[in-house]
C-alpha cells in the first residue's frame, strides 16, 4: 500500500514539474516518461493489492471526507488548470469501516478519470452523505444490502461513455483511451476495493453530457446515521 501511494505522489509531482517546462525541451519528455510509469506502476501495484489475499486492507473506522480532501490536496496542482473542483461533503458523516489509503486511491482514480474526459477543461464535482436504503432500493443492486451508507459521487463534464462501452468499463484492462494513454485498470481498481469493502458502485452517463460515479460504503454502525 505504501508502494502505490508513493507511486500516486510521483505521478503528482512530474504532472506538475511538467506545467513548468518547455514542452519542447529534454526534461519535459523525461518528466513524461516518468509520470506514464508512475501511473503504470500505481496501477499495477493496485491490482495486486485488490486481488492479494497476502495482503488483507486493514478495516478500520474511517472519516470518508479526510480521504477525500486529502486525495484533492494531492491531485489538485496536478489537474489542468482549467477543470474546475466543486466539493460538497456532508458535516457529520458517519465512519465507514475500511482502509484509509485504498478508499483514497478509489478517489484518486475517479477523480484522474474524470479529468481525462474533459480535455477541453470543465466541472470535477465531489460530494458526500449519509443515505438509507430500503430493500427496493436494493433489489435493483445485488452488491447492495438494505442498510445505511455514505455515498461518494464524482462527477465530471466530459465527453460521457458510450452506452456499448458501460457493461464493459470495470472489466480489468478495458479502455477506450488512445494506445499509451491509459492501462485500463484505473476503474477496474476502483470496482474491486469497492467490492472488497462490502460496497458498490453505480455509473450514469450519456455520450456528451458526462458521467457520474456514485460509490456506495456500508457506515461501521447502522445506528450512527
Amino acid at each position: 500500500m505504501i508502494l502505490t501511494t508513493c507511486c500516486w505522489q510521483c505521478w503528482a509531482l512530474t504532472a506538475l514539474l511538467q506545467g513548468r517546462l518547455e514542452p519542447s525541451s529534454e526534461s519535459y519528455e523525461h518528466a513524461k516518461a516518468i509520470e506514464t510509469l508512475a501511473q503504470r506502476g500505481a496501477d499495477l501495484t493496485s491490482r495486486l493489492l485488490a486481488m492479494s489475499r497476502e495482503d488483507p486492507a486493514e478495516a478500520r473506522p474511517v472519516n470518508l471526507n479526510a480521504a477525500v480532501l486529502e486525495a484533492l490536496k494531492l491531485l489538485e496542482p496536478a489537474l489542468p488548470i482549467d477543470v474546475r473542483i466543486v466539493a460538497e461533503l456532508q458535516e457529520d458523516l458517519p465512519s465507514i469501516n475500511g482502509d484509509h489509503i485504498r478508499l483514497q486511491q478509489v478517489i484518486m482514480n475517479l477523480c484522474l478519470n474524470a479529468a481525462d474526459a474533459m480535455a477541453g477543461g470543465g466541472s470535477l464535482g465531489l460530494s458526500t452523505e449519509a443515505v438509507g436504503l430500503e430493500q427496493e432500493i436494493s433489489l435493483c443492486d445485488p452488491a447492495l444490502r438494505p442498510g445505511r451508507y455514505v455515498r461518494l459521487c464524482v462527477a465530471d463534464t466530459g465527453t460521457g461513455i458510450d452506452g456499448a462501452f458501460k457493461p464493459r468499463i470495470f472489466e480489468p484492462f478495458f479502455t477506450t483511451k488512445a494506445e499509451g494513454k491509459g492501462t485500463g485498470l484505473g476503474l477496474f481498481v476502483v470496482h474491486s476495493i469497492v467490492k472488497e469493502h462490502g460496497g458498490a458502485v453505480q455509473v450514469s452517463s450519456e455520450l456528451g453530457h458526462g458521467s457520474s460515479f456514485t460509490v456506495f460504503l456500508p457506515v461501521c454502525d447502522p445506528h450512527q446515521a
